[in-house]
């Protein structure tokens, strides 16, 4: 992770958030979730995290976010750890893993998901 600055202190990296799966417009502001859930490469047992990243067909990398404990199991599997954050935090913790977008609630087949800790050090 490495990087501390905020986003409105980025060095001009563009950031964008993806579309949601439900499209933001289906969502009242009632009906948003307050909590996410992001898949870690281990569990957190300390000041570090790495996150679980993608690399897209487009060359951009995707932070993996979820709506619910519920979709991350569905999406990842029950072995996947996982870090939950505030929903408006959400920009800045993009910002820290160096995600260049975001993905929703995305349900990975099962030769990708992760069971048990990934290797950090090749992280």
């Amino acid at each position: 992770m490495g990087r501390s600055m905020p986003p409105e202190f980025s060095d001009d990296r563009e950031i964008a958030v993806t579309r949601s799966v439900l499209g933001s417009e289906m969502i009242e502001d009632d009906d948003a979730p307050t909590v996410l859930y992001l898949p870690t490469a281990a569990p957190v047992t300390g000041d570090e995290v790495a996150f679980v990243l993608r690399d897209l067909d487009d060359g951009s990398r995707a932070l993996l976010v979820y709506s619910s404990l519920e979709r991350l199991v569905e999406g990842c599997g029950d072995e996947q750890p996982w870090l939950s954050i505030r929903a408006e935090t959400l920009s800045e913790f993009q910002y820290l893993a160096e995600a260049d977008v975001v993905l929703w609630d995305p349900v990975l087949a099962p030769a990708i998901r992760q069971y048990g800790n990934y290797d950090t050090e090749d992280l």
